[in-house]
């Protein structure tokens, strides 16, 4: 809807700055839906668009991608870490998990054309267990 009224106001959109990656597949697919060229994007390793920029790269020369992975395993690191603190162990004070950037570059590595696009592809989950989730 936001996308809609974007490419109505605007006759050049020069590219998509959104920090998810369903957010940037949807504004994408509305500017397919109008015939408008695709553009660079941002996001994250959201499964989705990732196989959008696969199916589109190519027909699109203009369409890029800048992306960042959103791990999902990053969640079980916090909870480790507050159950040892729960437990009296030390831990660390400060813990940084740097984020992978995925370009045209890589971006295969990350994509997995079999799974659903709900799937955020950061993970440590395999892919018969992704299935089961997202079946």
């Amino acid at each position: 809807m936001v996308m809609s009224d974007l490419i109505a106001a605007y006759p050049q959109i020069d590219g998509i700055w959104a920090d998810g990656g369903q957010v940037t597949a949807g504004a994408s697919k509305a500017l397919l839906a109008a015939g408008r060229p695709l553009v660079p994007v941002t996001g994250d390793d959201y499964n989705g668009l990732l196989k959008l920029y696969d199916a589109e790269k190519a027909k699109q020369p203009r369409f890029d991608i800048g992306l960042i992975s959103e791990p999902t395993w990053e969640g079980v690191v916090a909870l480790r870490m507050a159950l040892a603190l729960l437990r009296g162990e030390e831990i660390q004070k400060q813990l940084i998990i740097t984020p992978k950037l995925i370009t045209k570059d890589n971006y295969k590595h990350y994509m997995r054309p079999d799974l659903a696009d709900g799937v955020f592809t950061d993970t440590n989950l395999s892919d018969e267990e992704l299935k089961k989730i997202f079946s």
